[in-house]
């Protein structure tokens, strides 16, 4: 009876996290949060990739403001909203940079592929300033997830919403 019930956690926790992962796949952009030397806030929209393992991806200017918050304060906070579905993910964790040359590379050229639906011919605008010459060196950030929550607002029959969060870290 116990293995069965650890099953059933196992494979509704897999469900939730693979259910997370695909939300983020399809909702790229996030909200990314950080805090200067002096613990004042920024708050600054990234495109994201997503591992395996909820591990996320974006690139920024090594001359940009969430990269010296980065340096300077490492946890951050992301969120990842669909208007449209009523969904989000809400998260904290930690941010480095990726420094290993292969990763790097691999990771740079998936996030060169990403796109807005407005600008399919575009590149994501970070790297459009480093083609135009308005940043000298990018950085590949991974942010490491320690909680992570997956929040529905489904609206109830007779007319009221009903958050729904699930923990997926």
């Amino acid at each position: 009876m116990l293995n069965l019930l650890v099953h059933i956690m196992t494979t509704k926790q897999t469900d939730i996290t693979q259910r997370a992962r695909n939300f983020i796949i399809t909702h790229r952009a996030a909200s990314l949060a950080t805090v200067d030397k002096d613990g004042v806030p920024q708050v600054v929209y990234v495109y994201c990739l997503v591992d395996d393992d909820l591990a996320l991806y974006f690139m920024t200017r090594v001359e940009s403001r969430k990269f010296e918050n980065i340096v300077n304060q490492p946890k951050v906070g992301m969120s990842f909203v669909s208007e449209k579905t009523m969904e989000a993910i809400h998260l904290t964790g930690v941010a480095e940079r990726v420094n290993d040359l292969e990763s790097e590379q691999s990771i740079w050229f998936e996030l060169m592929k990403l796109r807005s639906p407005d600008t399919a011919n575009e590149p994501v605008p970070v790297v459009q300033m480093f083609e135009r010459g308005a940043t000298g060196e990018v950085a590949i950030i991974k942010v490491t997830p320690y909680e992570m929550t997956f929040a529905t607002y489904q609206k109830a029959k007779e007319g009221h919403y009903i958050d729904f969060w699930q923990k997926v870290i």
